[in-house]
């Protein structure tokens, strides 16, 4: 038998936020992306309302929380907002987290790095 999925995305909510390895970053502070994408069974929407969905502002709120914290590396915050999906979330089929640091300290012209993390049931 077939299933449907439905899948719900933010993609590029943009955090400013105290997060780096190096001192200075976490004083000053770096811009970063954050996508979040999170699939799981279809419902049908005859009822036209947010409890037969994922309400993706709960998703912005996560990411938002996750990302005001200090931390050192992006890979605690990609992990942090995963697994608080996961486990918010139960009926999530698969979840993809990624990060993106805009101008890291390496240089570079228009330079970025990313950090994806993904999870499937």
């Amino acid at each position: 038998m077939a299933t449907r999925i439905q899948t719900i995305a933010i993609n590029d909510a943009r955090f400013y936020a105290p997060v780096g390895y190096y001192a200075e970053e976490i004083v000053t502070g770096n811009e970063f992306l954050v996508d979040i994408e999170v699939s799981y069974p279809y419902k049908v929407h005859s009822e036209d309302e947010l409890t037969n969905t994922l309400n993706y502002e709960q998703l912005y709120a996560i990411a938002a929380d996750v990302m005001k914290q200090k931390r050192k590396l992006i890979e605690s915050a990609v992990e942090e907002i995963l697994e608080t999906i996961v486990n918010q979330f139960d009926f999530a089929e698969q979840v993809n987290v990624s990060i993106t640091k805009i101008n890291p300290l390496f240089g570079g012209d228009r330079a970025n790095s990313r950090i994806a993390l993904s999870y499937t049931k």
